[in-house]
C-alpha cells in the first residue's frame, strides 16, 4: 500500500444507517480535497448487495450522497455475488450482516439487512490505527485521524 485507506460495509438501499455513515465519510472525503491530501487517502465503501448495488445503483448512490468521484480517491467496491460479498465483507473484515425478508423489516421493498456500522482506518503499511463502530463516526475527529496518519507515513 502507499495510501491511508478508509474502509466501510454498506449497501445502497439502507435507508438509516448506511446513509449516515456515508454522509460522515463523504464529509472526511471533502475534507481530505480542502486540504490536498486526497491523493495519499483512499476510501473504499464495498458493498454487502451485490443483486442490487450494480454499476448504476453505485453512480446513483454517489450522486445522492454527494461523493466526489472526480477527485479519483474514492472506489465502490462490488463483489461478484452474494457468497463472495459475506466472505469478504463479514468474514474477513468482520463486518457483519444477515440479509432478512421483507417482512421481518419493511423499510425496504424485498429485503433488507440487518448490519454492524464499522469503518477502519488503515495506515499505508496495511495496519488498522483505528475502528470507527458506529453509524455516526465524527467526520472531523476522523479526518483529523486521516491527517496524523497521513502524516505519519509521510
Amino acid at each position: 500500500l502507499d495510501e491511508t485507506l478508509v474502509v466501510t460495509g454498506f449497501f445502497a438501499t439502507c435507508p438509516a444507517e448506511c446513509v449516515q455513515l456515508v454522509g460522515q465519510l463523504v464529509g472526511v472525503q471533502h475534507g481530505t480535497i480542502e486540504r490536498d491530501i486526497d491523493d495519499e487517502v483512499r476510501f473504499l465503501a464495498i458493498t454487502f448487495d451485490p443483486e442490487r448495488d450494480d454499476a448504476r445503483a453505485l453512480r446513483e448512490y454517489a450522486a445522492r450522497m454527494d461523493v466526489d468521484l472526480d477527485a479519483g480517491n474514492w472506489a465502490f467496491l462490488r463483489p461478484s455475488d452474494p457468497a463472495t460479498a459475506e466472505r469478504v465483507v463479514d468474514e474477513r473484515l468482520g463486518i457483519t450482516f444477515e440479509r432478512v425478508a421483507a417482512e421481518e423489516s419493511p423499510r425496504v421493498e424485498g429485503y433488507d439487512f440487518t448490519h454492524l456500522s464499522l469503518t477502519f482506518l488503515v495506515n499505508p503499511d496495511g495496519y488498522v490505527e483505528r475502528a470507527y463502530r458506529t453509524s455516526q463516526p465524527d467526520a472531523q475527529q476522523l479526518l483529523s485521524d486521516v491527517e496524523r496518519v497521513v502524516e505519519r507515513a509521510g
